[in-house]
């Protein structure tokens, strides 16, 4: 788990991480995808599952994200727990590993 290269600095940022995510309202962060198993390419984003309170919108989202490549410096792909589809949300758990 986060045994990568990519792992490794997501570790190295996890407080970052968290605190950017509590800043906007999230109520939790994880990591899941290839970098939570340790399996991520040079080119790999960061997939992140974040739970966050409905009233955020597009801007803010697009800020959250900004923000959190900015405390990790990699790409980050951001999901909404609350838009996990069900045909996903085995795949993602197996792999997730909260910050």
């Amino acid at each position: 788990r986060l045994t990568g290269p990519h792992g490794q600095r997501v570790l190295a940022a996890r407080s970052q991480l968290k605190t950017v995510a509590a800043r906007y309202g999230a109520l939790g962060i994880a990591v899941f995808g290839s970098v939570a198993r340790g399996e991520e390419r040079p080119d790999s984003d960061v997939d992140l599952l974040v739970e966050l309170p409905p009233r955020m919108g597009l801007f803010g989202l697009g800020r959250l994200r900004s923000d959190l490549e900015a405390a990790v410096g990699l790409p980050v792909d951001l999901v909404l727990a609350g838009d996990l589809k069900p045909s996903l949300r085995g795949r993602v758990t197996a792999d997730l590993v909260p910050l």
